[in-house]
């Protein structure tokens, strides 16, 4: 049995090796933007919850609606560097879709804290930790699904310098 994995195992490596290799920079831009868009959602939830005192859930909701639009646009426009006019169907849809299930996701954890009369910050840990397993697999539903799909003429004729 052990055979067998590691040539599968030596494969998704090389394939990782690559794929880093070719999609690098993206994969940098990628990361700025999500760790800017995670530090400003924290720090407006914080705010919202330590500055206004407001419960756990209304601040999570306000965070992610506060931050959704612009992590959608810097990813669109910087990361992926689109420049064509946004399709509602197979961009706008999906990414909102994707936003969405993180916002169930980090709200669900958020009431749960709540619920059990949890300090504030375990809320922030809450949301922290729930975002982050939708993060992971966002950059890869956004580069096959959503920005990466093939250029079209108004993407390749002018890409956005970084």
């Amino acid at each position: 049995m052990t055979a067998t994995l590691t040539p599968s195992v030596s494969r998704l490596f090389q394939f990782a090796v690559e794929y880093v290799r070719a999609n690098g920079a993206k994969l940098v831009k990628f990361l700025v933007v999500t760790g800017g868009s995670v530090v400003l959602g924290q720090l407006i939830f914080a705010s919202l919850l330590y500055g206004l005192d407001w419960p756990y859930v209304r601040s999570n909701i306000t965070s992610v609606a506060i931050m959704v639009m612009p992590n959608y646009l810097m990813n669109r426009y910087w990361v992926w560097g689109k420049k064509s006019k946004n399709n509602f169907k197979t961009e706008v849809l999906p990414f909102w879709t994707m936003a969405f299930i993180g916002f169930l996701f980090s709200t669900l954890a958020v009431w749960y804290v709540e619920s059990q009369g949890w300090p504030k910050i375990t809320a922030l840990i809450a949301n922290f930790v729930a975002y982050g397993v939708v993060w992971v697999f966002k950059f890869f539903v956004m580069e096959r699904f959503l920005f990466g799909a093939p250029a079209d003429d108004a993407d390749a004729a002018e890409p956005i310098a970084v």
